[in-house]
């Protein structure tokens, strides 16, 4: 996959992960039990919403979300752990 595509999964998960307000482990899983929240997520993030593992939301100290992390070009679970790695390296908290 060319890398420019990568950059848009990799948004579009980190979409999905703030969207949600928490790093999500089976997010295709629970877009397809809640399709309508889903769809308005989708909706309100331009259609940027790629519901994958691969992406974690990043939290201040005190714990509240203040953006996400996502990454492509390994598994759900590779990715994820890259953008934990990365979260946590500069001090802040994945979750």
């Amino acid at each position: 996959m060319p890398a420019c595509c990568r950059n848009d999964v990799a948004i579009g998960k980190a979409w999905a992960a703030v969207g949600n307000g928490r790093g999500e482990p089976h997010p295709a899983r629970r877009a397809k039990e809640n399709p309508q929240f889903f769809g308005a997520l989708s909706a309100t993030a331009q259609g940027k919403f790629i519901p994958q593992t691969g992406a974690v939301v990043i939290k201040d100290k005190d714990g509240q979300v203040i953006g996400a992390a996502g990454a492509s070009g390994g598994t759900g679970d590779e990715d994820e752990a890259v953008c934990i790695a990365g979260i946590e390296a500069v001090g802040l908290v994945s979750g």
